[in-house]
């Protein structure tokens, strides 16, 4: 399972090293060794022990069971269990959706002596025992060290399919000191080895990407998020959450190039409340807006008070996707009343509210579409996207292009001029102003 002394070239700091790199592995890959073999197989083995017998049966000899779990995710039912044994463990998780219907489950297969694993393989079986696939972790061990590098999805015969995801590879080089106006986006990080996100980058003036990766305090802040604790399997380290890439997609769909932007990869839930810092950062780096696509319940007051602090900045939040009337139940950031925020919710294409978008007037100011908008996905596939982590983007890059026009607008006054633009077109959404994609169009050019 480890990719040891590959041979391949570790992934370079140009676009077309790193897809050099990943080609290579896809290939060592289609010739596993015997070890490998043996771990699918014993992978394997585990998913027809668990899916004859249930989820309460050992996926392997000598498995002693150390935790399980049973919890809700919106209208499916889980459960888990945790088995040990020597060298590994094997995390087997079931979801089902209602009572009686048939249940799906993910098989976990992790290695090394506990509180010191790492991930290598998951099955995925269907409620009729057929195996759908599964993803394995592809590492390269170093100096005794080992980094994971890809995850390879698996064909039904736990064989790769396709090629490798990159997990956290260096930022390709670029060319330095492009004069743009810097716009962050606060999410997962971003597929900078996609050319349309790449070519779209702050850079300083030696060419690094201008941004940070505040979950790895790394500066690499790359689209992959495992938010701690998480008990979804459809969210793992065999398969991780893939956000930014599609919320930077929209944004440059409607941005004029000369506005760029500043990723900055976070956890909102992250518990040493980073956002302070990030603020802080994001000024230091001039940036002139902020396009934030995440909130949480608990009332925010780090964020607050950075939001305040800069009122030179455009803080563009996203409504949330609960249906919930925000002067009711309070979201935050976005029910902060600060004047240099703008809260964004999700229309349809018929200028009505999105039947899941947060409204509430007076705390929500400005509605875009963001049903089925043309974006793509982390590996650059098509994609249709709804939400209003999609609406937060599209007024960003409006103030944007507003403050490409004149940079002494404060946040304050950008806001007001975003305000005054859906104001005109006269379309309203639940007592929300609705900025048209015509209105759009005219704003950015």
């Amino acid at each position: 399972m480890r990719d040891t002394d590959t041979g391949c070239p570790s992934t370079g700091t140009s676009t077309a090293a790193a897809r050099v790199a990943l080609a290579c592995l896809a290939i060592l890959l289609l010739a596993q060794p015997a070890a490998a073999a043996a771990a699918e197989d014993f992978v394997l083995e585990a998913a027809g022990r668990v899916c004859r017998g249930g989820v309460a049966t050992p996926p392997a000899e000598g498995a002693a069971l150390e935790s399980e779990d049973r919890f809700r995710l919106r209208d499916e039912m889980g459960w888990m269990r945790l088995w040990r044994f020597p060298g590994g463990s094997l995390k087997v998780t079931g979801i089902r959706r209602g009572p009686g219907a048939g249940a799906m489950f993910f098989i976990d297969y992790h290695e090394g002596p506990a509180g010191n694993e790492r991930p290598l393989m998951r099955a995925v079986v269907d409620q009729s025992c057929r195996v759908l696939g599964g993803r394995k972790i592809v590492y390269r061990e170093s100096d005794g060290a080992a980094t994971a590098e890809a995850v390879q999805p698996l064909d039904a015969a736990m064989r790769p399919q396709g090629q490798p995801a990159p997990l956290n590879p260096p930022v390709p080089d670029g060319t330095g000191g492009r004069d743009c106006t810097r716009v962050a986006l606060l999410d997962n990080g971003v597929n900078y080895l996609e050319p349309e996100i790449e070519a779209r980058l702050a850079r300083d003036p030696d060419g690094r990407l201008v941004g940070y990766d505040f979950w790895d305090e790394d500066d690499r802040p790359f689209d992959f998020g495992v938010p701690p604790g998480s008990k979804d399997p459809r969210v793992s380290a065999f398969s991780p959450r893939r956000h930014g890439s599609m919320v930077a997609s929209v944004f440059i769909r409607d941005a004029p190039r000369q506005v760029c932007i500043v990723p900055y990869r976070y956890f909102p839930q992250d518990p040493e409340r980073k956002i302070g810092a990030i603020v802080e950062r994001a000024a230091a780096d001039g940036v002139r807006v902020v396009s934030i696509s995440s909130g949480r319940s608990r009332p925010w007051p780090d964020f607050e008070e950075a939001m305040r602090r800069h009122p030179d900045m455009l803080f563009v939040i996203a409504a949330g996707n609960e249906g919930a009337d925000l002067r009711n139940t309070p979201n935050y950031p976005a029910s902060y009343d600060v004047p240099n925020a703008v809260v964004v919710a999700a229309a349809d294409e018929t200028h009505g509210l999105w039947a899941r978008s947060n409204h509430g007037a007076g705390v929500v100011h400005v509605a875009v579409r963001a049903t089925d908008l043309p974006g793509r996905r982390f590996d650059g596939s098509p994609a249709e996207l709804t939400g209003t982590s999609f609406a937060s983007p599209r007024i960003a890059a409006v103030a944007g292009a507003i403050a490409a026009r004149d940079s002494a607008l404060s946040g304050a006054e950008l806001r007001a001029e975003i305000l005054a633009l859906a104001h005109a077109t006269g379309v309203v959404a639940a007592d929300i102003p609705v900025l048209t994609d015509e209105a759009i169009a005219a704003a950015v050019r």
